[in-house]
């Protein structure tokens, strides 16, 4: 049987290792959305990402890969892309450059990110809609917001257990008017 027609697949948590992805490459060309968070897959499987020509949306979630596979989606159509384990570090982020359809982006943890990592994500002027969790954001940095004012949504949890100052939100939403916000 062929399930060359199913365009939205989800195996998270599913351990999808390299045998997996490649099979669900070759055999699913229709998809538009996948899930691979919490895979087992490595670079050696990622190549057959790029025969996912349909693809818009892509949650990515593996220690066993580098952020260097992520080229192989470098002319996907990808409008949504989730980075989790082994893919939310600063090194990712020059691979999202090219992805110039991207209209949503959530890095799952921003604990490693620093000031010139947060400006190459305001750099990807297509994003509208930006996740970006467990975010160290001291009042030093709210300046750096200014760059994100093409966003029209911008959602960000804490580093830490405490919560963001009401005083730091309403700072955000002075430097954001435009954008919905959450902080959570």
């Amino acid at each position: 049987m062929r399930f060359t027609k199913l365009i939205k697949v989800s195996h998270r948590g599913s351990s999808i290792n390299d045998e997996g992805l490649k099979e669900l490459c070759d055999h699913l060309p229709n998809l538009e959305s996948i899930s691979l968070a919490h895979a087992k897959f490595t670079d050696a499987a990622a190549p057959g990402l790029a025969k996912l020509a349909k693809l818009k949306g892509l949650e990515l979630g593996t220690h066993n890969a580098t952020p260097a596979s992520l080229q192989h989606i470098a002319s996907l159509p990808i409008e949504y892309l989730q980075l989790g384990e082994g893919f939310d570090t600063p090194a990712s982020l020059p691979y999202l450059k090219p992805l110039k359809t991207l209209k949503r982006l959530t890095i799952t943890n921003c604990k490693a990110f620093g000031d010139d990592d947060l400006k190459q994500i305001a750099a990807l002027k297509s994003v509208e809609n930006l996740e970006l969790g467990s975010l160290a954001l001291p009042e030093a940095r709210l300046a750096l917001l200014k760059d994100f004012a093409h966003l029209k949504a911008l959602r960000v949890t804490p580093a830490g257990r405490e919560k963001f100052s009401q005083e730091l939100q309403e700072a955000v939403k002075k430097i954001l008017p435009a954008a919905a916000l959450k902080f959570e």
